[in-house]
């Protein structure tokens, strides 16, 4: 069970962690096969009792719904999207003749059309002190482990890369709309398609959301537009059709009030909230009237 409370700790503390590497370990508490050790009638019954608790008892903070989705099992789907967002850093290595840790259990925990890092090694038990093939193994597993924590601690393109590739693409294409809205139907070439495919997945990565990296995309072209000569390409990007720079145009605003309300949405969409619109967060820090944002709205 050491190898859940490993993957618990990673959850919680994602940036304390390079990565997570569990040995013959990731099973919920109900799968796995205690049976050689103590009844199985009761180690259910605890568990259970686990669960029980859980549903009556047990506050319900951050650290108690880890456990309650890797212990016991409950919002798997939860589950699935958690591990998807940090599955480079997560690996599982497991015996192929362990009877205690299923495999299994592994699978039904695995992102839909995702999948996770995992070893399998043929012939091997869950106690591997007492394994004769362990050794014939061992330095093979090591120098894995090596290069999958040394490959977890380079992104597939850093955050400067992910937002110059969104604007290009913003710039060309108009791919963004919205913070919740793509339209990859803009591009047709499909090479630039399969290009951009690439960059999206690196963004949600690298950032956790997609709504994350088109926020600060937005707060990079704000900052482009501070500086046009410096960023020709800027000049054909239809900035004066954005909200913040029409409410800018129109009422008087100051740059720096779009600027602080992307800020804002990005606080949001950080935690994974429904991100508020500009217009509506313009009026509740009574910068526009409500009609004002009403009257930029009609086309």
């Amino acid at each position: 069970m050491g190898g859940l409370g490993a993957l618990s700790a990673m959850l919680l503390h994602r940036d304390s962690f390079n990565t997570c590497i569990m040995l013959n370990s990731g099973a919920k508490l109900e799968d796995i096969d205690v049976s050689e050790f103590i009844p199985i009638n009761k180690w259910k019954q605890m568990v259970g009792g686990i669960q029980n608790d859980w549903e009556y008892k047990l506050e319900k903070n951050d650290k108690a719904k880890i456990f309650s989705r890797i212990f016991l099992g409950n919002s798997p789907s939860s589950l699935k999207k958690e591990l998807r967002e940090i599955s480079r850093k997560v690996c599982f290595v497991l015996g192929g003749s362990d009877s205690v840790t299923k495999y299994k259990s592994i699978q039904d925990i695995e992102p839909d059309e995702h999948g996770l890092a995992t070893l399998k090694i043929p012939g091997i038990n869950h106690f591997l002190s007492i394994d004769m093939q362990w050794n014939k193994w061992f330095k093979l597993v090591i120098n894995m482990i090596a290069q999958f924590d040394d490959s977890a601690t380079k992104e597939v393109l850093t955050h400067n890369e992910i937002i110059n590739e969104f604007i290009q693409y913003q710039i060309k294409y108009g791919v963004f709309e919205l913070p919740r809205i793509c339209c990859m139907d803009r591009i047709a070439d499909p090479i630039e398609k399969t290009n951009f495919h690439r960059v999206l997945y690196a963004a949600e990565g690298s950032y956790g959301n997609l709504q994350t990296a088109i926020i600060e995309m937005y707060l990079a072209l704000e900052r482009m537009a501070k500086r046009p000569r410096l960023y020709p390409s800027f000049e054909t990007y239809p900035y004066d059709g954005l909200f913040g720079r029409r409410a800018v145009v129109a009422y008087g605003i100051h740059p720096n009030v779009v600027h602080e309300v992307l800020k804002e949405q990005k606080m949001h969409a950080v935690k994974g909230e429904t991100i508020p619109k500009i217009g509506d967060l313009l009026v509740k820090g009574k910068h526009i009237s409500e009609e004002q944002r009403d009257k930029l709205l009609k086309p």
